[in-house]
């Protein structure tokens, strides 16, 4: 078995070989599933949290852009009827 330190330096297809090879000398049992599927739907939520703060950040970018847009708009208008 190796290090801690050895398979941090692993990529993921290394590490996922490792596993595959040495499957047969090892028997799990129910828990080791409900971790695999509790992992996989903790990495969807991450990911439709990941797209969501995206799209909160283009919104906020957005609404800024509208608000110089308009504050220009009122300074303008504010401005030609002699303020």
């Amino acid at each position: 078995m190796e290090i801690y330190q050895e398979l941090t330096g692993y990529s993921d297809d290394q590490v996922i070989a490792i596993v595959n090879e040495g499957r047969q000398n090892v028997s799990v049992g129910k828990q080791w599933y409900l971790d695999e599927l509790t992992q996989r739907r903790t990495d969807r939520a991450t990911d439709a949290l990941v797209r969501l703060t995206r799209r909160l950040a283009l919104l906020t970018v957005l609404i800024a852009i509208l608000t110089a847009v308009g504050t220009a708009a009122s300074v303008i208008a504010a401005v030609r009827s002699g303020g």
